[in-house]
């Protein structure tokens, strides 16, 4: 007695339906030991075979699709995909993506077996497939699966309305078909199709089959372009990092390199590949290490570091550097390392010592271009004096007194440079300080002013307006102050000065005047060059030096001028004086020295 196992396909001759057969069976002896009879069984497998085909489908997919595998070239694993069904399945499958704008869908993979069905579809290997109201576009508009185990005449010409399918129904070359639309979190990226010409029918299993497949690809689809957006990002970002003339780098928790930028290499002559990994102290040498342990160590504790140092690196020379170190930290809070921006100062520095020396330079010539020119200045003016002491011809006088008038205009201007220079170079206008009533001073300034102008200027005192001041400083002050005031005040109404010792330790002089200073210049006024008006005028009315010496006196003195302007209270200009000057630095001859002449930046009118 003995037994046999097999299987078998057969197909049908009229339909092409294939199926799959386990047969077993016993054959029977006699006691001649010739066989007498035989007994066996046949079992239809297909469907049994069919789900093993569907498994093992599936598996290879995943091993095709696991993710973080296919984030690069997410194509050529649809395309293996395409090619694993049409193997296993015996179908054409074709999977096609949306386009960026949604309109259309272009093919990624097409793979077949069938000639017949090659030929009539092969088109669709380099095809953009529009999306229009048909099947296909409502298939994925509604994010439906679609079935179709045997085509009937109505679906025929439902199919026929995507002009790409059309070459596939003429005759029997596609009998059955099934699409599933590729969908992440309801949003539709593309479909997967099988289509088949003869032989079984697709049905409901394979559908099943089919959507789980297309839930692969969706993922995978969708991991790969979430990835070629941030790599496409991370790109932009270090096309930006190495255009930047700075060194950027991120250094890890270790203290070693995990990025560097492409400064690096051209400051050290490596590759970056040969930084990352490396520890610091590697890179820059042990001399320059000394000097940026404790800002490495702080920045890696948690700490941001901002520092200019002099380093010098083991291959990259002797440099001045400004630095920033910037910590990182990781989901628990704990330092994680620290971004460095590093910038090279060195030229910068050496061009900004070259500017501040021509400057000096420029400063100290117009000082001494200044103080050189007094000298004729005064002879001018000493002849003027002596020729109207002679003169007894009107014009002729009148002449001199032009030219004593131009000489005196003159000598302000010069010594507004020198005042200016002195403050640009020696820190500030040097006052020495001296019992000074500021009454008194007031109304001698007050009577200077008054004899070269038809305005009416008042003056009020009020409270004990004795300190100890510079007299002539303070009297720069005030003749500049009170000029301006009648330089740009309404012709029609007064300028009044008010000097205030109400207060125990300080006093307080206002100069008042009708007229307005515009809002755009008001914030300036006490600027270098910056004139008191917004007027454009015929001619200049002095340097724009008068209120900026103003000012520095003032601040010399340890007190402070302010400015008030409106169209209803006028302007005010406002100075608080400490009644003891304790100015930052005093120098020169002692107090009751030869008082200087007044300075001002008015015109006489």
């Amino acid at each position: 007695m003995g037994g046999t196992a097999t299987s078998f396909r057969i197909v049908g001759i009229e339909d092409g339906v294939e199926r799959w057969i386990s047969a077993q069976g016993r054959c029977f002896f006699d006691e001649h030991n010739l066989p007498r009879r035989f007994i066996g069984a046949d079992v239809d497998v297909t469907e049994k075979r069919l789900s093993a085909q569907r498994a093992a489908l599936l598996a290879e997919a995943s091993r095709l699709l696991v993710p973080g595998s296919v984030r690069a070239s997410v194509q050529s694993a649809l395309g293996a995909v395409t090619r694993a069904v049409s193997e296993r399945l015996g179908a054409s499958c074709w999977v096609a993506l949306l386009s960026e704008d949604e309109r259309s869908l272009l093919t990624t993979a097409f793979t077949t077996r069938s000639a017949e069905l090659g030929a009539r579809l092969g088109h669709l290997g380099a095809a953009s497939v529009p999306i229009r109201d048909d099947w296909l576009g409502r298939a994925l508009g509604e994010r439906r699966s679609l079935l179709v185990p045997l085509l009937d005449a109505q679906t025929r010409a439902d199919l026929a309305s995507v002009e790409a399918f059309k070459p596939a129904l003429a005759g029997d070359a596609l009998t059955s078909l099934m699409l599933a639309p590729l969908v992440v979190a309801d949003r539709a990226l593309g479909v997967i199709a099988c289509f088949r010409g003869g032989g079984r029918a697709y049905g409901r299993a394979d559908l099943i089959m089919l959507q789980d497949l297309a839930d692969r690809c969706a993922l995978a689809t969708a991991e790969s372009r979430s990835f070629q957006r941030a790599e496409q990002a991370r790109q932009q970002i270090e096309s930006i990092i190495d255009a930047v003339p700075f060194l950027i780098s991120y250094v890890d928790a270790s203290g070693r390199y995990a990025y560097v930028s492409r400064g690096y290499e051209l400051w050290f002559g490596r590759s970056r590949a040969e930084f990352v990994g490396e520890h610091v102290s590697e890179n820059v040498g042990v001399e320059a290490y000394e000097h940026l342990r404790p800002m490495v160590e702080a920045a890696l504790r948690g700490e941001r570091k901002q520092f200019e140092l002099t380093l010098t690196y083991a291959r990259g020379g002797t440099r001045e550097v400004a630095a920033n170190y910037l910590p990182q930290f990781d989901e628990s809070g704990r330092p994680a390392g620290f971004v460095a921006v590093i910038v090279d100062v060195s030229e910068h520095k050496v061009l900004v010592e070259s500017l501040r020396r021509s400057l000096r330079f420029s400063e100290e010539f117009v000082g001494m271009l200044g103080h050189d020119l007094r000298s004729p200045l005064n002879a001018i003016a000493m002849t003027c004096e002596i020729l109207l002491r002679k003169l007894g011809d009107p014009w002729a006088t009148k002449s001199v007194q032009r030219i004593r008038s131009s000489a005196d205009r003159m000598a302000r201007m010069i010594a507004q440079i020198l005042d200016f220079t002195r403050a640009r170079l020696g820190g500030g206008i040097p006052v020495r300080p001296a019992p000074v009533d500021l009454a008194t001073l007031a109304a001698d300034i007050v009577a200077e002013v008054r004899s070269g102008t038809q305005r009416s200027i008042s003056l009020e005192i009020e409270g004990d307006t004795r300190g100890q001041w510079d007299p002539d400083r303070l009297g720069q002050v005030l003749a500049n102050l009170i000029a301006n005031a009648v330089q740009h005040g309404c012709k029609d109404t007064p300028v009044c000065v008010h000097v205030s010792g109400t207060e125990a330790d300080s006093l307080r002089l206002t100069v008042w005047n009708a007229g307005v200073i515009p809002e755009t210049v008001l914030p300036f006024v006490f600027e270098r060059f910056q004139r008191g008006s917004a007027e454009p005028t015929s001619r200049p009315q002095g340097l724009g030096l008068g209120l900026y010496i103003a000012q520095q006196i003032v601040l010399a003195h340890g007190g402070a001028i302010e400015a008030r302007s409106s169209q209803a209270e006028g302007t005010s200009f406002c100075v608080t004086l400490p009644r003891e000057c304790t100015p930052a630095a005093t120098t020169g001859a002692p107090a009751g020295a030869p008082r200087r002449p007044v300075v001002t930046d008015a015109v006489e009118e």
